[in-house]
């Protein structure tokens, strides 16, 4: 994570705004008429390889690989920092630990916003779907099966990867793609439906864009 990044403080909200309003009416209309038909399909078409690599890939979105990932980098440039004599390289491992924090900061403030969105709508996951025909919402989601919306692994690999790109610009295309697969992984695994990751991955990408501008504001970035 280098120091050449642009400053953090100065990057624009003003477009989560209309996304949101844009996103809220997609979302509505995607779960009255997308998401139980598309579970559906997939439920009965997505088999073999090209599933199970879609397993895989889902397993990058999982909240505990990134939060301990920047914890770990958080504390090791964090030592380094301690230690280091030359400007050029304390200058490097105080833009990996100011980075690694994003990451870290990002996913906790966007996982808490999903966390609570989860239990107020209690939406049924295409699981129930498949078992006993259940569709929609029955508030609170205090079970793991009524927690459909948002997507939480599409919150995290969002808001990771969104914080990484935004500290490294080199790799923000890069980011942004895996971080598309990951949420399209949930959708042909049929854990989550289409509606609920798009709003996941919207609230990560909310959530590291916010940070970075708080953050910016308290490091200087």
């Amino acid at each position: 994570m280098t120091s050449s990044s642009p400053r953090w403080s100065t990057l624009s909200v003003r477009p989560l705004l209309p996304c949101l309003l844009l996103l809220i009416p997609v979302c509505l209309l995607s779960a009255f008429y997308v998401d139980r038909p598309l579970a559906l399909w997939l439920k009965e078409a997505a088999h073999g390889p090209i599933l199970q690599i879609f397993k895989i890939i889902t397993q990058f979105g999982l909240a505990e690989w990134w939060l301990g990932g920047s914890v770990l980098l958080c504390f090791y440039a964090w030592r380094k920092l301690r230690v280091c004599e030359d400007e050029r390289v304390w200058r490097l491992w105080r833009s990996r630990f100011q980075g690694s924090a994003l990451v870290l900061a990002s996913s906790l403030a966007s996982g808490l916003v999903v966390l609570v969105l989860k239990v107020g709508f209690g939406r049924a996951r295409p699981t129930e779907l498949f078992s006993s025909g259940l569709y929609g919402l029955f508030p609170p989601g205090l079970h793991r099966e009524f927690q459909s919306f948002p997507s939480g692994h599409s919150q995290s690999a969002f808001a990771a990867l969104v914080a990484v790109g935004i500290a490294v610009p080199r790799l923000q295309i890069p980011c942004w793609a895996a971080a598309v697969l990951i949420a399209f992984s949930r959708v042909v695994t049929t854990v989550h439906y289409l509606s609920d990751t798009m709003m996941g991955a919207f609230i990560g990408t909310a959530g590291a864009i916010l940070v970075a501008r708080w953050l910016g504001r308290r490091l200087g970035r």
